[in-house]
């Protein structure tokens, strides 16, 4: 289900039986206007925010979605499948896909002109946005996290940090 309360007194004022298992992550896009779900089903959903309507529903990663990014008009999601998909959610068309992980991707951040992906496989990676080319590779080696990465938050134009399974909170500052 998915719910909406009210911010002054607590009370429910919607609830939607998505039916989509676990909401894995939300985010706003268009200045607040849309609300996008990654959802076990494997569905990214696009919710307008004035009534909640479901605009699109975007069958987007198999195994289930656990991330999405809006940058430039374009959605990019992460999955359980260790996919990153480009699409263009306007016309519903995926644009570009790259196995980006050996296992699931959760966290996808913009970094100035970047995409900054985190993955259970212990990694992160710096990627050119709209090619997917790989920029740069986080991992143990180069003093990365021993253990899953979970979480990324961009703290400026050129620092953000990342969170793991090893118990770190990790500051990074990117080139």
């Amino acid at each position: 289900y998915f719910c909406v309360w009210s911010s002054e007194d607590f009370s429910l004022k919607l609830i939607l039986p998505l039916n989509c298992g676990k909401i894995r992550n939300m985010i706003t896009a268009d200045e607040g206007e849309l609300l996008i779900l990654s959802c076990q089903d494997g569905t990214t959903r696009i919710l307008e925010c004035n009534f909640y309507n479901e605009i699109v529903t975007l069958k987007s990663h198999k195994m289930g979605a656990n991330v999405a990014l809006v940058k430039d008009d374009v959605l990019y999601t992460g999955g359980k499948d260790a996919f990153i998909r480009l699409w263009d959610w306007k016309s519903e068309k995926l644009i570009k896909e790259i196995p980006a992980h050996n296992y699931a991707v959760y966290a996808l951040i913009d970094m100035e002109g970047q995409i900054v992906s985190a993955s259970f496989d212990k990694t992160i990676k710096i990627w050119k946005p709209k090619s997917l080319d790989i920029v740069q590779r986080i991992d143990v080696k180069s003093k990365g996290h021993t253990h899953t990465v979970n979480s990324l938050s961009r703290l400026d134009k050129s620092t953000f940090i990342s969170s793991g399974d090893d118990r770190k909170i990790k500051v990074w500052k990117k080139d």
